[in-house]
């Protein structure tokens, strides 16, 4: 095993293949970090840094949409952020913590507990407006 990358983080999470790019990526979650690794250059790189990060996809364009704290969901495309969702009610305490991508585009999203409110599930669909709530989770 070839360590790849020592950024001393506190919770590496969520490596995902860009195959457009040919980099691996990957976030430190609390420190909001994402990271490439390009395996041809064996290069290790910070791309990125903004509040926390709990998962990423990658959209067709080869923008990345991040799902971050208190609901918020952005693409980051060409070293620009835009804001497709600023929060969800309810998430104020709360962040992402893992995402999947479904064949059709749309994003499996949960996040964590919180206090007494437990984690979430929801939806995002891929015109990107509608985000539904699933159902409610305990941890």
């Amino acid at each position: 095993m070839d360590l790849v990358a020592n950024y001393q983080c506190v919770t590496d999470e969520g490596p995902l293949w860009h195959p457009d790019k040919g980099v691996l990526y990957w976030v430190d979650i609390p420190n909001g970090c994402l990271y490439n690794y390009d395996p041809q250059n064996k290069v290790t790189k910070k791309k990125f840094q903004s509040g926390q990060i709990g998962g990423f996809t990658i959209q067709e364009d080869g923008g990345l949409l991040l799902f971050m704290e208190k609901g918020a969901v952005k693409i980051l495309k060409d070293g620009n952020l835009s804001t497709i969702l600023e929060s969800i009610e309810g998430e104020e305490h709360s962040r992402f913590n893992d995402v999947i991508a479904t064949p059709d585009g749309s994003v499996f999203c949960g996040t964590m507990p919180s206090g007494n409110k437990p984690g979430s599930l929801y939806k995002l669909d891929r015109d990107s407006k509608n985000l539904i709530n699933d159902r409610r989770c305990r941890h």
